[in-house]
């Protein structure tokens, strides 16, 4: 059984399951979104404002080149989808090159950017989340499944 093969029924079981636990709503996306996922934990920089000299902190190049990247692939289709008062449930299948990052790497730098991106109101609305990660070292991605979940 080959990786390309193990990859294509995961998607499908995910996509099954969220198929066969739809509520009432009938509200579910998925998003594919493609690149590298960085940890927003870590990835902070120190620099000096021009103006005042003093020490500020801020993003990574690396974290703000990613939420460019993410706001380009959010299509108009994904967004203001739920209700601002919707529980929601959220399951991302996450591929990366190396078991190296943290298993809850993505998950702030993912919900922060579906906020930013209005698919979703606040990521203070997510009840549910689960991750899953897997090796694709020539296509890093993350696969986001959000459903608003029965009150």
């Amino acid at each position: 059984m080959n990786k390309a093969y193990f990859i294509d029924e995961i998607n499908k079981a995910t996509e099954s399951y969220y198929k066969k636990s739809r509520n009432n709503k009938g509200i579910t996306i998925n998003i594919n979104i493609t690149g590298k996922v960085p940890s927003k934990s870590s990835s902070r920089r120190i620099i000096f404002n021009r103006r005042t000299n003093r020490p500020m902190v801020i993003s990574s190049k690396e974290v703000l080149q990613y939420e460019k990247d993410f706001a380009k692939q959010i299509t108009s289709q994904y967004k203001n989808k739920f209700n601002p008062n919707d529980r929601l449930k959220v399951s991302i299948n996450w591929y990366i090159d190396s078991y190296r990052q943290d298993v809850d790497a993505p998950a702030k730098a993912i919900f922060d950017n579906l906020q930013k991106n209005e698919v979703i109101k606040n990521d203070n609305r997510i009840d549910e989340y689960k991750i899953i990660r897997m090796i694709d070292k020539r296509n890093p991605r993350v696969d986001i499944f959000i459903e608003a979940k029965d009150e």
